[in-house]
């Protein structure tokens, strides 16, 4: 049963992430970019990650000012590490060709 409740509260409240940001087509990642003087870090699939906002955008970004950056990247890291497949939320940037990511999902 608390794993029922946990679900649901899970459901409740990851569930509206489509609600408010643009999504990704699901691929693997193909290469990592970090800048550490940046602290910007950035994820190239195969092919452009198809966002209907931007759909040649190339790179995932993860912006130095994005809250809980260093577990967004390490599940990236560990999604890239295992060969799974990602698909990220977020916002078109503003520079062509960039997707700010402030959520991943990891599929077989």
């Amino acid at each position: 049963m608390k794993t029922l409740a946990k679900r649901l509260v899970w459901l409740g409240v990851l569930g509206p992430v489509s609600a408010w940001a643009d999504t990704t087509v699901t691929q693997s990642i193909s290469q990592i970019l970090y800048n550490a003087a940046a602290d910007y870090a950035w994820f190239i699939g195969p092919a452009a990650w198809g966002a209907a906002g931007c759909p040649t955008a190339t790179l995932i970004e993860i912006p130095a000012n994005q809250p809980g950056k260093d577990k967004l990247y390490a599940t990236a890291l560990a999604a890239y590490a295992a060969g799974k497949n990602v698909q990220f939320y977020g916002t078109c940037s503003t520079q062509v060709g960039y997707f700010d990511v402030n959520y991943i999902v990891v599929s077989g």
